[in-house]
């Protein structure tokens, strides 16, 4: 009997044939490491990667304004439909009194909860609910990934900011498999920290403004007499 694999195993056997390819390419292109473009400063590292921000931003306002348009008023159909199931269940149980089926039945219906939305489905409607919001989350954050990956395709970059322009260029000799292998990954990155969103970025320059100043403390720690030439220049 044949066994089919599981996604995750499917997935993970795909990422394990994907790092022995890119191994073996770079082994048999020889391939060279590129050389990082220094930073002069953290406002430095801001100005490089604020043409990500504003494409981050635009598009992220963009896809919330189609989502919503599409996906809006049924969300809000099924919160409407839990919320006036529970407060008819409530209302029920504090003037200590039994239901009426056909009452709460019609209530539910009229709320967007469907004719079958009896007391005892008010953990179903919940559970659907959360489901479709769910959902408008996976198609929100596939769609921020292809809007992404089209934008990082058309120019905006994130890796190739940090490395020598030259040196990127240079990878094109010969059968530029490098560059081919640097860029392909440069897109994916890039359309993975777009459609992280706003929040994602935001998180990234706090990490590195905090391991800036953490790094440029240590180091005058470290080399008082550096610092004080320094100051006098």
């Amino acid at each position: 009997m044949r066994k089919h694999l599981k996604p995750s195993q499917f997935v993970t056997l795909g990422l394990c044939v994907f790092g022995f390819v890119a191994v073996a390419v770079a082994l048999f292109t020889k391939a060279v490491p590129l050389e990082f473009w220094p930073l002069e400063s953290p406002q430095d590292f801001v100005q490089r990667i604020t043409p990500v921000i504003v494409v981050t931003v635009f598009m992220e306002r963009a896809l919330e304004v189609f989502i919503s348009a599409w996906r809006g008023a049924g969300e809000r159909k099924r919160k409407a439909a839990v919320r006036q199931a529970r407060a008819y269940r409530n209302a029920v149980v504090t003037a200590g009194v039994s239901p009426n089926v056909a009452e709460f039945v019609r209530a539910a219906s009229d709320a967007g909860g469907g004719p079958e939305a009896g007391p005892e489905h008010r953990e179903h409607l919940a559970v659907e609910a959360e489901t479709y919001k769910a959902e408008t989350q996976r198609i929100a954050l596939i769609a921020g990934l292809v809007f992404g990956t089209i934008m990082s395709a058309a120019g905006v970059r994130t890796l190739s900011l940090f490395f020598y322009p030259d040196r990127i260029e240079a990878l094109r000799e010969g059968l530029g498999l490098q560059w081919v292998a640097f860029t392909t990954v440069d897109i994916l990155v890039t359309a993975a920290v777009i459609a992280g969103g706003a929040d994602g970025l935001h998180q990234i320059i706090n990490t590195f403004l905090s391991f800036f100043t953490t790094a440029k403390a240590r180091f005058e720690a470290a080399n008082p007499l550096n610092t004080l030439a320094a100051d006098r220049d």
